[in-house]
């Protein structure tokens, strides 16, 4: 509501495309939103999580939507898109949620996390590679070291971390963002 808010308030003359692309990332944020409560309450009940095919592509696009319809900030994105599908097996929601997270972090830490006297801009990369899964690895995964895996790497360019906050990234709940209040 507030994306439609914002495009009648800055233009007098509404194309229709503007309107349907916006209520098509606000359709796709409900969903989106939908399933993480699914999740949740599936990780409440300790029930499955129901996995299938995804396409990393397609994931990536809705991603980015949502993403890009919350930007008040300069922020370059790049997407070095495959021409064809990246399929693979899991849960659409699960990846989503993960490339969601990820992107918001690295907006927070071109933006809001930057000094007063800094510029709050930057550049967000998506590529999505094929890869091997190396040799250390497999001890901890039942995998197969002759099967085709998929990579996504998202890279930013914000302030970074240090030692002491890369060795907390896991800890649940943990946040390098102050607390209001």
């Amino acid at each position: 509501v507030s994306l439609i808010k914002k495009i009648i308030s800055a233009d007098r003359h509404i194309e229709k495309h503007q309107i349907e692309e916006t209520i098509d990332i606000i359709a796709e944020s409900t969903d989106h939103l939908n399933d993480i409560v699914k999740q949740l309450l599936m990780f409440s009940k300790k029930d499955k999580v129901v996995f299938g095919p995804v396409d990393l592509v397609k994931s990536i696009d809705r991603t980015l939507r949502i993403v890009k319809s919350s930007l008040k900030d300069p922020i370059t994105i790049i997407w070095n898109k495959p021409a064809e599908p990246v399929n693979t097996y899991g849960n659409v929601t699960q990846i989503e949620q993960v490339l969601i997270n990820l992107s918001i972090n690295a907006v927070h830490s071109m933006t809001m996390m930057r000094k007063e006297h800094e510029k709050r801009e930057g550049t967000l990369t998506f590529l999505v590679s094929e890869s091997s899964f190396e040799e250390s690895n497999q001890h901890s995964f039942d995998i197969s070291p002759h099967e085709k895996y998929w990579k996504i790497s998202i890279k930013d360019t914000g302030i970074g971390m240090d030692k002491e906050t890369v060795a907390k990234i896991f800890d649940p709940f943990f946040s390098t963002k102050k607390k209001e209040g």
